[in-house]
């Protein structure tokens, strides 16, 4: 299996950009509407300038609340750059992007195609992928052991 699989297993959730200017506040409003963890941030050319999660709302949005308060910073104060997002590309193999997340101490990737980010996964989409490969592999293991042969042996024939 590669991202993408998993990718399709969410389903056609389009890619979910906010402008680098919003108000973070909005920006907490989208994620919760959507019950997503991170957003894409664009600049008024579409051109993707950064990713915020949840996060960076929760670890750096202090600073600007004891100073202004929570109507005074955008997006663009908490998000981290493009220079520093750390992505993966649809071909490659989940547990690779496990342990990029795992090294990094980050919870969203950002998958590219042909240079163009085509969705985000998160270590929850993961840990689901992980979980059910894990099972499939458990019961095959198991029917084995019950059936080294792949005959059929016990009762009935079907």
């Amino acid at each position: 299996m590669k991202v993408e699989d998993i990718l399709k297993k969410k389903g056609d959730m389009p890619l979910i950009t906010i402008d680098k200017d919003m108000k973070a506040i909005k920006a907490v409003g989208v994620l919760d509407e959507k019950k997503i963890g991170a957003l894409i941030v664009v600049d008024k050319d579409d051109s993707v300038v950064g990713i915020v999660s949840e996060r960076d709302f929760l670890y750096k949005a202090y600073k600007y609340l004891e100073e202004k308060g929570v109507g005074y910073f955008s997006v663009g104060d908490l998000m981290t750059p493009v220079e520093k997002i750390y992505v993966a590309q649809k071909t490659d193999k989940p547990q690779d992007v496990m342990k990029l997340m795992l090294k990094k101490r980050i919870r969203h990737v950002p998958i590219m195609d042909n240079e163009v980010i085509v969705g985000i996964i998160s270590i929850g989409d993961l840990l689901s992928y992980l979980l059910e490969k894990y099972e499939e592999e458990a019961f095959l293991l198991r029917e084995h052991i019950k059936n080294p042969m792949g005959v059929h042996i016990y009762g009935d024939n079907k």
